[in-house]
């Protein structure tokens, strides 16, 4: 039921970030190889770095901690379209849209993730 209400909120939030703010065009988006959109670096707000605690398609759980007041924050984002090799326990280097769910976990979507070190 959990992982059903997750889901669901993953879903919601997906489109209310893209038809809520959508402008009708496809500018700040790119158009790969097979005409698939993906999220362009024009979308990236926030960057921030972490260690994967969990990756349940479509997300991914990162665990950070705040330079301002050194506690943990943890961020359940959206990868839909987000190519990337990160596993469990890699540290990584996230940018997202900048917008967050005020959950717990904060939600919010990836727009790229770069594997900074990998887990042993």
């Amino acid at each position: 039921m959990k992982s059903l209400f997750s889901s669901i909120s993953v879903t919601s939030l997906i489109l209310i970030l893209l038809f809520g703010c959508s402008t009708g065009t496809t500018d700040n988006l790119a158009k790969d190889s097979i005409g698939k959109v993906n999220q362009s670096d024009d979308l990236t707000m926030d960057i921030f770095e972490g260690i994967v605690l969990e990756i349940d398609e479509p997300t991914i759980l990162i665990s950070t901690i705040s330079s301002l007041d050194n506690r943990e924050r943890v961020f359940q984002l959206l990868v839909i379209g987000i190519d990337h090799e990160a596993k469990v326990g890699d540290k990584v280097k996230i940018g997202t849209t900048g917008a967050y769910e005020e959950s717990n976990p904060a939600q919010g979507v990836a727009t790229k993730i770069e594997v900074i070190s990998k887990h042993n």
